[in-house]
This record gives C-alpha cells, sequence and structure tokens, in this order.
C-alpha cells in the first residue's frame, strides 16, 4: 500500500543516498580506529551466518585458502550412480603469514584444555561469543545468542564447526554441542586409540544410531 505513495525517483534516490552512505560514512567508520578495536576483540555491529563463520575459521586456520562454500557434495540416482559432484573451489588465497596463522591456533588451543573440552582427545581449538538479539531484549524476555566456533586437529585441520544456541546467554553453553560432533566425527579415531575414553560433560556416547548406507539394493556395514 505505501508504494503508491513514491515514484521511480523516490527509489533511485534512496539507492543513491544509501551507496553513498556505505561507501563514505560508514567505510571511514567501518576503518575507524574504535571499530578496528572491536572487531578484534569480537564486538561491534557484525552480522554473519553461521555457514559464514564457519568458512572464515576454516581459511584461517588452514592458513588462508578460502574455498567456496558448497550444501551439496554431490547428486546420486537411487542406484549411487553420480550425477554431479562438488569439488573443493579455491575463491582466493590470503596469504596469511605462517606467525599469524600458528598465533590464531595458539590462542584458540588454550580455550580446550580446560572446561568443556578438558579431556578431550583430539588437540583442538575454540572460541565462546554472544550476540545480543536486540537492546531491549531482556523487557522481552530474551537473552543472548551463544555461539561457539571449533576446529580440530590443531596441525593439520579436517573439521570446523560454527554452533549457534538461542537464548543461552553465554558462548560457553554451545561448547558441549561442539564437543559432540567432533566427538562423532572423529569417533572411530577415538574408539580405536583411546578406547577408555568417555565424555565428561554428556551423556552422550561413541555409538550414535547411524542411518543405514544403501549400494546396489543392498545395506553396506556402516
Amino acid at each position: 500500500d505505501k508504494r503508491a505513495e513514491y515514484d521511480d525517483d523516490d527509489f533511485k534516490n534512496a539507492v543513491i543516498n544509501l551507496v553513498e552512505y556505505i561507501e563514505s560514512d560508514r567505510k571511514g567508520d567501518i576503518q575507524s580506529a574504535g571499530n578496528m578495536t572491536n572487531s578484534s576483540i569480537g564486538l561491534g555491529m557484525n552480522q554473519f551466518t553461521p555457514l559464514q563463520m564457519t568458512n572464515a575459521l576454516a581459511t584461517i586456520v588452514n592458513g588462508g585458502t578460502r574455498y567456496q562454500t558448497h550444501l551439496v557434495d554431490k547428486i546420486t540416482t537411487a542406484d549411487n550412480e553420480v550425477k554431479k559432484e562438488f569439488a573443493p573451489t579455491v575463491v582466493k588465497d590470503l596469504e596469511l603469514k605462517e606467525s599469524t596463522v600458528n598465533s590464531v591456533k595458539n590462542g584458540m588451543s588454550l580455550r580446550h584444555k580446560t572446561g568443556v573440552f578438558g579431556n578431550f582427545p583430539i588437540p583442538s581449538g575454540g572460541k565462546t561469543g554472544t550476540s545480543i538479539f536486540r537492546n531491549d531484549q531482556k523487557e522481552i524476555g530474551r537473552s543472548d545468542y551463544g555461539v561457539y566456533v571449533a576446529f580440530a586437529p590443531i596441525e593439520e585441520p579436517e573439521i570446523a564447526i560454527t554452533v549457534v544456541m538461542y537464548d543461552s546467554a553465554h558462548g560457553s553453553s554451545a561448547a558441549p554441542v561442539a564437543r559432540a560432533v567432533m566427538e562423532t566425527y572423529f569417533r572411530d579415531i577415538i574408539k580405536s586409540q583411546y578406547p577408555g575414553y568417555t565424555s565428561t560433560t554428556t551423556s552422550y556416547t561413541l555409538e550414535p544410531p547411524v542411518a543405514p548406507i544403501y549400494t546396489d539394493g543392498e545395506m553396506a556395514e556402516n
């Protein structure tokens, strides 16, 4: 209904003003010392999806190679014939210094030596985060989103994880979920190399239900 109140020139002017605001005012604001400091410690007016955060983490810990993200590994027929496969595609090499990558890995690994990941046998790294819903969230019964990012192993990372929890107030609340994901991903290694391992944070076991895999009409061994 409001659309009829404006003509094409109004919309064009709105676009021009928005672009000028982003390119001039906001660009300078983003690069200000205050916002640079906020960004370095995870604060500020940033908005990212969990997939973007996971890809950013993976890019840093793998040495700076950013890959195109895919939600599908491959497409097959009912007879398991591969019709299309999505191969890794490099988007950009950030050419990060090895010392920078090692500093990030070391800092994130210190978080995993205590607390939720205290007895986790695979060398890994992680970081908590909180994100507000809106400024008056307490007045409407809301709390911060809990965010936790993690990766493993430290030396040759294979997996990067982002967990976002609704109204959890603290990023540490999401850490047990990240640990459960790692326990599942590394469960064969854990079972063979650390036979006495048990989770100290949840009742999770290393034998989660796994959907059967069918090949040529026959169920394959999981």
